[in-house]
């Protein structure tokens, strides 16, 4: 007999019921656990997809921080000197961050910032933008050069949550049903057990193994209300579960506590300046890694004792640290000279207390300011040596008058010695004198010698002040052709005259060798610039030679080659050389091997800029110890 879908549902429907009266608890038990483990399961789930999406938060943070900390300071540097090759180098690196999408700087133009680098694709959607602001650093000031806007994707932060969800609900789902199907099967099969089980598993039951929970080997009473026994092992797996969530919430708090340690010793230890913290008595109980670097022992070494031990430099601040102390004010002193084996560093020391419960302690940080002391010093001598350059451009402008005046005259008296003009023999037969006596004893007493001796010399003169106004004179920004032999010609005659006793050398006393390539094309080039940086190395040459004991020639050799596109310019002596070291640092700024007061250190350091940012070129060194030194210059015949 067929039944109908109606009457087979019917049929479905009473057994059910009859099934469920019958196995009541097994019902109530499975739905009550369902209904648990389904809520358990969403709020675990929306719990771990908060704490997973404020970590992918945090991380996108932490980027920002990282392009905050590590790259606007150096991004601002790079900015002001028109470094594009740099800014693009750290641009790139920042795209490299997590999630990290867009990276766009701005240089302000006027009132308008102009955006002049920029890597990675903008999207409009599903993003996170941060703007910091380059500034520059130009002594006491402050100057707002441009902006940096770095752009994160949440795509892939959602993208990420959305696995998770499909991860975490199946994996639960499965779980739960298979959790409630065994449950199910025990509350069918067994119902008591017996109070031994229930004691030996107390017995093994440890603060780190709470589980599995406690179930009784026993048959289950059907159609009864749960006994006693029972209702004690559902208290005890209760008290087990809070039990292992207590324990749980106590763990997470002591690792969210070392967490902040960490990251607290962290900020310390990446800080730039040197830091080191000492209690009452001034013995160590900080001790970052710049100063572990700076001193060369560890911090687990320097704790426990005297900081005047360890630092001799910080002799004069033993009182200052007590004086904090017992005030709770702040010291600061700035402009400190500290006096190394081959260098002088100035540095700012910055003591103030700090205050732990009852007991108040000291933090010393010292920070170098080496470069900036020098920097500013370095500006001073900067305007003094342009108002020195604007007086010897005047001084060699008001000597060309009474220079062009004496030439002059030395040409017309040549003039007037000369027979083939008529005027002149006029003058004479109305004196009565013949003129070719006159002109036979300005021969034979060397006056012709001696006037065009003047004019020689007024000449040279002429071309060395004239020399001098184009070097002092402000360059033109823009790239002009240039001959090469001509440029270095010049430059030569300007320094051939670049002679004073204080320097102990003079051009005079070297041999110039000239080795020019006839095939050298015109140079696109900022003249005043590229003879810039010849000046300095004839310069540094001739004071290398002048140092030389070797009974050998002293010379300066200036080699010139075609390569192709670009073109070779040498620069040879036979000098004293340079220590590998010296040739190592040759290029850095303010490095010298000059006494103190002789020199900046930034002649060849400038001349490196030049040649390399500037007109996009190459310059090296190759030298040996009293061996001489070449520098070799490469410059593109059209630089950018």
């Amino acid at each position: 007999m067929k039944l109908s879908n109606k009457s087979l549902f019917h049929l479905i429907l009473s057994r059910f019921i009859r099934h469920r009266q019958k196995h009541r608890l097994s019902y109530r038990m499975l739905l009550l656990i369902l209904l648990c483990s389904s809520f358990f399961t969403v709020l675990g789930t929306a719990f771990q997809l908060y704490v997973d999406y404020r970590s992918d938060m945090n991380s996108i943070d932490d980027a920002f921080n990282q392009v905050d900390k590590s790259f606007i300071q150096p991004l601002a540097v790079s900015l002001w000197n028109f470094n594009h090759k740099q800014i693009n180098f750290q641009i790139n690196g920042m795209l490299s961050l997590p999630d990290m999408q867009y990276v766009e700087v701005r240089e302000l133009k006027g009132d308008e910032e102009v955006t002049v680098a920029k890597v990675g694709i903008l999207e409009t959607r599903d993003i996170v933008s941060h703007t910091f602001p380059l500034e520059y650093y130009e002594g006491d000031k402050t100057v707002y050069i441009g902006s940096l806007v770095v752009t994160a994707n949440l795509s892939n932060v959602y993208k990420r949550l959305k696995n998770k969800i499909l991860l975490i609900l199946t994996t639960q789902m499965v779980k739960t049903l298979f959790v409630s199907s065994i449950i199910l099967l025990i509350f069918q099969v067994f119902i008591i057990r017996h109070l031994n089980t229930i004691a030996e598993h107390m017995e093994r039951v440890e603060p780190d193994q709470l589980k599995p929970s406690l179930q009784l080997n026993r048959r289950r009473r059907r159609n009864k209300w749960p006994d006693a026994l029972e209702r004690l092992v559902d208290s005890i797996n209760e008290m087990k579960k809070k039990l292992s969530l207590f324990i749980d919430e106590q763990y997470h708090a002591e690792h969210r506590i070392r967490e902040l340690r960490n990251y607290l010793e962290n900020v310390i230890d990446s800080m730039p300046s040197l830091l080191i913290g000492v209690d009452s008595l001034g013995n160590i109980i900080r001790w970052n890694k710049k100063v572990e670097v700076y001193t060369g022992i560890s911090a687990e070494n320097a704790k426990g004792k005297h900081f005047y031990e360890l630092f001799p430099q910080l002799e004069n601040e033993v009182e200052s640290v007590k004086k904090v102390i017992d005030s709770r004010s702040i010291c600061k002193r700035e402009k400190i000279i500290w006096r190394t084996d081959d260098e002088i560093r100035y540095v700012n020391i910055l003591i103030y207390p700090l205050e732990t419960g009852q007991v108040v302690e000291a933090v010393i940080i010292i920070e170098d300011v080496t470069e900036r002391v020098k920097m500013e010093e370095l500006m001073i001598q900067t305007e003094k040596m342009m108002s020195v350059g604007g007086l010897a451009a005047g001084m060699a402008h008001e000597i060309n008058n009474p220079l062009g005046g004496m030439l002059q005259g030395v040409q017309n008296i040549s003039r007037r010695l000369t027979g083939e003009l008529k005027p002149n023999q006029e003058a004479a037969r109305k004196l009565g004198i013949e003129f070719d006596k006159i002109r036979a004893y300005a021969e034979e007493r060397n006056i012709l010698v001696y006037l065009d001796g003047i004019r020689e010399s007024g000449e040279r003169a002429a071309r060395i002040i004239s020399n001098m106004m184009r070097f002092s004179r402000p360059g033109n920004v823009e790239k002009t052709p240039v001959e090469v032999s001509r440029m270095l010609e010049n430059t030569i005659e300007l320094a051939c005259n670049d002679y004073s006793l204080k320097k102990q050398y003079d051009f005079k006393n070297v041999t110039i060798i000239r080795d020019y390539d006839e095939s050298v094309k015109p140079l696109n080039c900022i003249e005043s610039e590229i003879e810039q940086v010849i000046f300095n190395l004839l310069k540094n040459a001739a004071q290398a030679l002048a140092g030389m004991k070797k009974k050998e020639v002293p010379y300066v050799r200036i080699r010139t080659r075609d390569e192709g596109d670009k073109v070779r310019i040498e620069i040879i002596d036979n000098g004293t050389g340079m220590e590998p070291e010296v040739q190592r640092r040759a290029f850095e700024p303010f490095y010298t091997t000059k006494p103190v007061g002789e020199g900046t250190g930034l002649g060849l350091s400038v001349s490196y800029m030049i040649i390399t940012n500037i007109h996009d070129g190459d310059m090296e060194i190759n030298s040996e110890p009293g061996e001489g030194t070449s520098f070799i210059i490469h410059l593109p015949y059209r630089s950018v």
